[in-house]
């Protein structure tokens, strides 16, 4: 408090002084102020700043004199305890059983413990490590409250299954991961927060399926937030990840719910992890599913772009909307496809097609004909189907390479129209009509395995 009084008169102005009549020394004001700077000056100049000890240096030194803890000073232990790399060592680790006294100071035990975290799963003799940080949370005397919470917190955080009860406590509250990681005090980069995330990533998988039976609609869409939000992180092991969202895009709930289709696409699409599976960059991402789950996905995004072309780049009519519903009932069996605007459909709907997810299309050489590509099997063998906004609402067939053609690869970023496509002896034109007509269309698209 006279400290305090001290540093307010200093701020008094000398008129205050003088109209009162007191005399005020400073010296004897400031005499505690004066105490607390001289003793910080003296404890400075005893501080000498040192660089950080190499932990590679120090380990050789000690293995040069075959282990023995004596031979190191209290700065090199310290340094060994803060490396991830040597603190979990079994030579180290023995000789901090040897020695209780090491991992009393905080630094060396918390050292200790993060090397854990980090190392966790590849720690040679880990249950020893584990004794050894029990024991020494068991002995701490001070106050350091991390400490203190590694010691509430034990059972939990340092045994082989410390991963997998974490996980399953978070996922049975949906609770968030990372939050509950970052609470426990562990690092987000280390091998056990990694173990979390995959350990919690299986767990929900399963949880998820239960779930999925007897959820709605909006019940099932807020779980695959939460593993969005929670799971499906760039941290997460890339295995995990990869099954995770392969389960989801193979739910019933995927193939049944709009909005749960919409949800997942949006974030698979914009994902590093994943991307357009159309795209090669991507093609690495996608081997790591099944065949099966790229399939459906992409099959969703033909189902997409069948409607856009059919609703926004084709007149609405009668004839055009049995065209959409006609090759609505074969998006699943599609593998590959492409919209191609013409000039004037590029101008009247690049806007539109930024902002409905059309994440992908491609130009024609025609000012108002724009054409819809469709690879149905494999790119050699299979067929490609042309639909083209106008030449007489006609679709028209190719066979495996023949496609390139009248429209070029179906992945350029521009296609050729041949006028005179229609007369190729390899295609076959289809005309869509009415009544029995559709029925001659399945029969031509059946004998070339193209069914619904």
């Amino acid at each position: 408090m006279k400290l305090l009084e001290a540093l307010g008169n200093l701020d008094l102005q000398p008129e205050w002084f003088a109209s009162n009549g007191r005399r005020v020394n400073g010296s004897d004001e400031c005499r505690t102020l004066l105490k607390v700077t001289s003793k910080l000056r003296e404890r400075d100049s005893q501080i000498q700043s040192e660089p950080p000890l190499d932990p590679d240096a120090v380990w050789n030194l000690w293995s040069r004199n075959n282990f023995n803890i004596e031979v190191l000073d209290a700065r090199q232990i310290r340094t060994l305890c803060l490396s991830a790399v040597t603190a979990v060592r079994p030579q180290f680790v023995r000789a901090c059983n040897g020695q209780p006294a090491i991992l009393s100071r905080t630094s060396c035990l918390l050292g200790m413990i993060n090397a854990y975290f980090l190392e966790w799963g590849d720690i040679q003799d880990q249950s020893e490590v584990e004794s050894l940080i029990r024991g020494g949370l068991s002995q701490y005397a001070k106050k350091n409250p991390v400490i203190l919470h590694f010691r509430h917190h034990f059972d939990q955080l340092f045994s082989s299954r410390g991963p997998t009860s974490m996980a399953n406590s978070a996922i049975d509250g949906l609770k968030p991961i990372r939050e509950t990681i970052k609470q426990n005090h562990i690092s987000a980069n280390s091998k056990f927060a990694r173990a979390i995330l995959a350990s919690a990533i299986r767990t929900f998988a399963a949880y998820f399926v239960r779930r999925e039976r007897r959820a709605n609609d909006g019940e099932c869409n807020e779980a695959l937030s939460y593993a969005i939000r929670e799971l499906l992180v760039d941290e997460s092991p890339r295995e995990e990840f990869c099954a995770l969202t392969e389960a989801f895009i193979l739910t019933e709930r995927a193939e049944r719910s709009e909005q749960f289709r919409s949800n997942l696409r949006t974030f698979v699409m914009a994902h590093e992890k994943l991307g357009d599976p159309r795209l090669p960059r991507n093609a690495a991402n996608w081997a790591m599913l099944r065949q099966e789950a790229a399939s459906r996905f992409l099959s969703w995004l033909a189902r997409d772009s069948i409607i856009f072309f059919f609703n926004y780049i084709l007149p609405s009519n009668d004839k055009n909307r049995r065209r959409k519903d006609f090759w609505l009932q074969y998006y699943q069996r599609v593998r590959d496809f492409q919209v191609a605007l013409s000039d004037a459909d590029h101008r009247r709907l690049l806007a539109f097609a930024r902002q409905h997810e059309v994440r992908s299309f491609s130009r024609i050489n025609h000012p108002t004909t724009s054409a819809f590509l469709m690879r149905f099997g494999d790119e050699n063998s299979g067929h490609y189907i042309v639909e083209f906004s106008e030449t007489n609402n006609a679709a028209y067939i190719f066979t495996g390479r023949n496609s390139t053609a009248p429209v070029g690869s179906i992945r350029r970023g521009s296609c050729e129209l041949n006028e005179e496509v229609k007369h190729l002896s390899k295609t076959v034109g289809l005309i869509h009509s009415t009544g029995g007509r559709e029925y001659k269309e399945r029969q031509q698209l059946a004998t070339r395995g193209i069914r619904t």
